[in-house]
């Protein structure tokens, strides 16, 4: 049911001759809440903030949203309480002028028949400006004011509360920060499914019309399609991946559809936006469910699966990673739980002495760079070498950085041990390096490489026989699917013998000069949960039901373009790859902190936004330093869509807004 209309308000609607004015107070006050009902972009409206005084604001009971009501209707709620101070006796909102005859339609119709539509008078606070300028703003804030009386009221059509107050309000003020930090995503993330949006949208359909009146058929073409991509009412079921990415759409023999459709196949919390699949990863419920089932297989007969059955299941998950990554034997491939423990144990073994060389990066993963520190700062001590990437730059850059520092660095004698660790992708930033050819590098100088590939299986093709690294680990739990966690250590046969020792010291040691058997070193290294190693098959085959390999990388990347482009837009920066040299399926952006303002935040400005995202916007993308400025690593898979980038970006540009803001004292 529409919101009912006072006899007033239809006569002023009647005479408005220049589009019709309304004020907000609640849910309405989010240009991306007004924009999802009004189903378009709010070309030719304006905005500005304004004053209705002697009405107060409450919460409605068990909802987020909240109700206004004069202060005369609303004494009752104060009842044996204390009231309001007279300060107090009004609400802050935002004026909105220019809305179509539709417009004001679904207006009603959003708000329903627990609210009236009534003529107000309203104080404007500052001059108006486009409803575009707030397009990046996940909200409208105002600036201080003195007196708020000393600007000329005008008419405005705005929704009072009509049910009765004392049932229905909480006495408490309802507060539009708390709002926004608690409950926007409901209404406009991915966990947003309101009734209200139905009905307009069964509106505007029946219309045949969601462009604001005047708009040319470009226009038109062209917020249908912005529409499209910020449908937020929950569709998981029926989704379907975003416009630029039709090819994937148009499939219809594929069993499965990218994008939102996908989400029922993972075990996400409903509504959470996940940017940072690069983490942890995130296993899909087909793989979930199959570890769970071996699990519960491992407490039926515990001594028969360790015993007997163990070893035939381990060994057929390790046939299926080396061909994956195309090894030449099965037993140059090992599990072990993560990437950090895999190199931990490369480095272990390879008995560095005093005057061996270590070679590092300024961009290793935080781990693996204090695992350099910790063999630099052993006795005998090793030198440790660190080479700076600035980005942005170029592979072809980075080759020559790495080159020139062998020539000019890497001094040595008879009998020095240089070893590079080198990442196939970088963590933070999260890009793709040319990793291949510094490997080929490290060959033609008697270079020992140990090749940091946590994020690469599963996100780019992996290929050992070409590649030929000495040493590589990935994590499996991480872009492969598998439940975490679970990683593979690579070791051509060649090095086998230089892996006498795993970690923790297995039953298959054997001491020099017997001979190293690698795999079999792996194959009992104490009672732990094997379900996530054994999850690598089933994930393997659910990838193939998706439809393989190149159908994944290729939603993924054209996803981290197009939404990565699409955070910069809302962002007002850049990307930092872009010219695609870089990107496989993570992308890195630029947030809107100036150097200068960089300086007076928090050293832990990325831990900071992390817990803001999490907490108050119910999403994640990670955030990092880097090169003296700060960027988020925004992660693309398969159950993600444009929309969701471009929620994460406006949640950003919040939080960026308001440290600043907090730093400065400035409101």
């Amino acid at each position: 049911m529409a919101a009912r209309v006072s006899k007033e308000s239809l006569e002023h609607e009647s005479i408005a001759d220049s589009g019709h004015s309304l004020f907000f107070y609640g849910t309405l006050l989010h240009p991306a809440v007004l924009k999802r009902v009004l189903g378009h972009k709010g070309t030719g409206l304006r905005h500005q903030p304004a004053l209705l005084d002697g009405y107060t604001r409450h919460h409605v009971m068990d909802n987020t949203y909240p109700a206004v009501l004069p202060w005369d209707e609303a004494k009752e709620l104060f009842i044996g309480m204390s009231e309001p101070l007279l300060e107090e006796r009004n609400v802050r909102g935002s004026l909105v002028t220019g809305f179509s005859k539709l417009d004001v339609d679904l207006l009603d119709i959003f708000e329903g028949d627990e609210y009236e539509r009534r003529l107000v008078s309203v104080n404007p606070l500052a001059d108006s400006q486009p409803l575009s300028v707030a397009a990046a703003d996940a909200g409208v804030l105002f600036d201080p004011i003195s007196n708020p009386w000393e600007t000329a009221s005008v008419k405005a059509h705005t929704y009072v509360w009509v049910k009765p107050a004392k049932s229905t309000l909480d006495p408490a003020i309802w507060s539009y920060d708390t709002f926004v930090r608690d409950n926007l995503h409901r209404w406009i993330g991915s966990d947003a499914s309101r009734e209200s949006y139905t009905e307009v949208d069964r509106r505007r359909d029946a219309n045949n019309q969601s462009i604001v009146s005047g708009a040319g058929q470009s226009e038109a073409t062209e917020i249908a399609k912005i529409v499209q991509k910020l449908d937020i009412v929950d569709k998981r079921d029926e989704a379907q991946p975003p416009e630029a990415l039709s090819k994937d759409s148009g499939d219809k023999k594929e069993k499965y559809q990218f994008g939102h459709a996908m989400l029922p196949h993972f075990c996400l919390e409903k509504g959470y936006v996940n940017l940072n699949h690069g983490s942890y990863g995130s296993c899909p419920r087909p793989v979930f469910d199959s570890a769970q089932e071996m699990t519960l297989k491992i407490e039926s007969k515990p001594d028969y699966f360790f015993r007997i059955e163990l070893f035939g299941y381990m060994k057929a998950v390790r046939e299926s990673l080396a061909t994956f990554i195309n090894a030449a034997h099965t037993d140059e491939v090992v599990m072990v739980p993560n990437a950090t423990h895999g190199i931990n144990v490369i480095l272990h073994n390879l008995q560095l002495k005093e005057g061996d060389i270590l070679i590092g990066f300024n961009t290793t993963y935080v781990a693996i760079s204090s695992t350099l520190r910790r063999y630099a700062d052993a006795t005998p001590t090793p030198q440790l070498q660190i080479i700076t990437l600035a980005f942005p730059t170029t592979p072809e850059a980075i080759i020559s950085t790495f080159r020139k520092h062998i020539e000019q660095n890497v001094k040595r004698t008879a009998g020095t041990r240089v070893v590079a660790l080198i990442d196939a992708i970088i963590s933070n930033p999260g890009v793709l390096l040319p990793w291949e050819e510094l490997v080929q590098i490290c060959k033609e100088n008697g270079i020992v490489s140990v090749v940091d590939a946590a994020h690469a299986i599963g996100q780019i093709p992996l290929d050992m026989q070409r590649a030929d690294p000495d040493y590589l680990v990935s994590n499996c739990h991480k872009w492969l699917y598998t439940k975490r966690s679970s990683s593979i250590l690579y070791t051509p046969k060649r090095n086998h013998q230089s892996m006498r020792w795993t970690f923790p010291i297995s039953e298959g040691y054997t001491s020099p000069p017997n001979e190293v058997k690698f795999a079999e070193q792996y194959e009992w290294l104490g009672t732990i949960d094997y379900a996530p190693y054994l999850s690598v098959i089933p994930a393997l085959q659910f990838r193939k039901e998706l439809g393989g390999e190149d159908r994944i990388r290729s939603y993924c990347h054209g996803l981290a373009r197009e939404g990565g482009s699409k955070m910069a837009e809302i962002l007002g920066t850049e990307l930092m790859d872009k010219d695609d040299k870089f990107t496989a399926n993570m992308v890195d952006v630029l947030l809107p902190l100036s150097e200068e303002e960089i300086k007076i935040l928090p050293s832990n400005v990325p831990g900071i936004i992390h817990t803001r995202l999490l907490e108050n916007w119910h999403c994640m993308s990670a955030v990092y330093n880097h090169n003296g400025k700060i960027w988020t690593r925004a992660s693309a898979q398969i159950w993600i869509e444009v929309s969701d980038f471009e929620y994460v970006a406006r949640a950003l540009a919040t939080i960026c807004r308001d440290l600043v803001q907090e730093a400065t004292g400035s409101q």
